[in-house]
């Protein structure tokens, strides 16, 4: 992440001039420049401990593609004693080098459906894709009937959540599926 610091050069000034003007400038410069370093570095040590424990909780996603545990900006924030709003702008727009390539450090997040057991939207789009995938494709199943499925495997899901899922996973609809 680079490093940042003041430069020697100002406190050679300083002690080089006797004048109390001059000295007077230079202190409150200083004063004002040490105090960005420190907003720098405990910016980024809050952004690589955000990192440490995003890439904890996501190993499984990052290193053997399971799906995405359920973690949220709110949940990071308890963890840390800080306030979500300083999770959100910690990861806006930062990128992070995994073993499946770069990624947005944003894209680690995921809610939680409100099910019995913690399941992710992620686990859940991916029980839904594995229950397409293995169906009769002569009779596939409706929005319906993958809902009950999915009810019955511990996710509890309406029928038009699933529907809904289904589109964004890019899946046409039983009818549009059938062969």
């Amino acid at each position: 992440m680079g490093s940042v610091g003041i430069s020697a050069m100002y406190d050679r000034l300083l002690r080089a001039d006797n004048s109390p003007a001059v000295h007077e400038y230079y202190s409150e410069r200083l004063a004002r420049a040490r105090f960005v370093v420190s907003c720098i570095e405990k910016r980024r040590i809050t952004l690589l401990n955000i990192a440490q424990r995003v890439v904890e909780r996501q190993s499984g996603f990052l290193l053997s593609g399971q799906a995405l545990r359920p973690f949220t900006f709110r949940q990071l924030a308890e963890e840390m004693g800080v306030h979500e709003s300083t999770v959100s702008r910690g990861v806006r727009d930062k990128y992070i080098q995994t073993p499946r390539g770069a990624m947005l450090l944003r894209e680690l997040f995921t809610i939680s459906l409100d099910v019995g057991e913690t399941v992710s939207q992620a686990q859940a789009l991916e029980m839904l894709k594995a229950l397409i995938s293995r169906e009769d494709k002569t009779c596939p199943l409706s929005d319906q009937v993958l809902a009950d499925r999915l009810h019955r495997q511990g996710v509890a899901l309406a029928r038009r959540t699933v529907a809904k899922y289904r589109e964004s996973l890019g899946i046409p609809s039983a009818a549009q599926r059938k062969r």
